[in-house]
């Protein structure tokens, strides 16, 4: 049986430490959505290019609450851009945004100063705020796209169980749980690389490995800007080999590019991002035999399927060794450097 693969992108704006510096504006879609530098845009341009030289399609999980800072135009533009090339488009949340545009079109340093102390994780609101949250978010989605969300992921995958409770009733698949790390879904003692029915949504977990030695050893989570080709690949071939039917990896409408500050005022192509998103495309091209691409659109339209094949059992773990996340580490460290 293949193993299904689901390339997801998190396409976001970012606050650009706005709410340090009055006199700065969250960043724009051009900056932090399409990366565009010099004539070129190594952001979703970059990576929807890439995916249709493959064949593949990918679910972009598109923030909508920046629209209250920026106006809905840019957002507009990002959703035609995807769904005319299509691809798979879903709803992604960054509470702060929301607030930032209360706090800005409300006016007052008073205000201000009280959605400047609000958290951005929406697991750190009541289920009701959540739902409320959730609401203007899918209206927002609805006015954009044209259509209803059938997937949802929290921002920073900082969700909760009360964050399911609340989804609207078309969100049948949430993918916001990352196993590696504790404040998503904490106190919760969901499985990792496990689909699993809570609070009525599917939960399709970000696929995680392990590596590291003794009490060292942890999870990662399969994200191209923080594993190697090699450690994605083994992994990959790991979760087919052992019967894993459904890997998520996740990605960023920013990880290919390096930026000399937040506020994006210098960028430059992350040549060793890029050469790994082209390298695990080819990767998955050439494996067609063990592997599906595909997204979370297809997966809510047979939903059934993902209830069926459900196992009430520990699922397969990657284990990533010890050797080549250090090497990867010290790759990493020297490619963080802006130069």
């Amino acid at each position: 049986m293949k193993t299904r693969v689901y390339l997801t992108i998190d396409a976001e704006i970012s606050m650009g430490a706005a709410w340090e510096y009055l006199d700065r504006s969250p960043l724009s879609v051009d900056q932090r959505i399409f990366c565009q530098r010099n004539g070129h845009a190594y952001g979703l341009p970059f990576m929807v290019d890439a995916l249709h030289g493959h064949g593949f399609r990918a679910t972009f999980f598109t923030e909508v609450f920046g629209s209250l800072c920026l106006g809905d135009g840019p957002f507009r533009r990002v959703f035609d851009y995807l769904l005319e090339r299509g691809q798979d488009v879903q709803l992604h949340t960054h509470p702060t945004f929301r607030n930032y545009g209360h706090a800005t079109h409300n006016g007052g340093q008073k205000n201000f100063a009280y959605y400047k102390t609000l958290p951005d994780a929406i697991n750190q609101y009541s289920r009701e705020d959540q739902a409320a949250f959730l609401q203007e978010a899918h209206c927002l989605f609805l006015r954009f796209a044209g259509f209803q969300p059938v997937a949802y992921r929290a921002g920073s995958f900082l969700a909760n169980l009360d964050t399911l409770a609340a989804l609207p009733d078309s969100i049948v698949i949430d993918s916001s749980l990352d196993p590696s790390d504790r404040h998503s879904f904490p106190g919760c003692r969901l499985q990792p690389n496990l689909v699993q029915e809570v609070e009525g949504v599917l939960e399709l977990p970000l696929t995680v490995g392990t590596s590291g030695a003794g009490p060292f050893r942890c999870y990662k989570h399969l994200e191209i800007s923080a594993l190697s080709l090699h450690e994605m690949k083994a992994a990959l071939l790991q979760a087919q080999s052992s019967g894993l039917g459904d890997c998520v990896i996740v990605f960023h409408s920013f990880s290919a590019v390096k930026h000399k500050d937040v506020f994006y005022s210098q960028m430059k192509p992350d040549r060793l991002v890029i050469s790994r998103y082209l390298g695990l495309l080819r990767f998955l091209a050439e494996n067609h035999n063990l592997f599906e691409v595909t997204t979370m659109a297809e997966a809510a339209a047979d939903n059934g399927r993902l209830v069926r094949e459900q196992v009430q059992q520990p699922a397969p773990i990657p284990d990533f060794g010890t050797l080549a996340p250090l090497c990867r580490k010290g790759v990493q460290a020297i490619n963080r450097l802006y130069f």
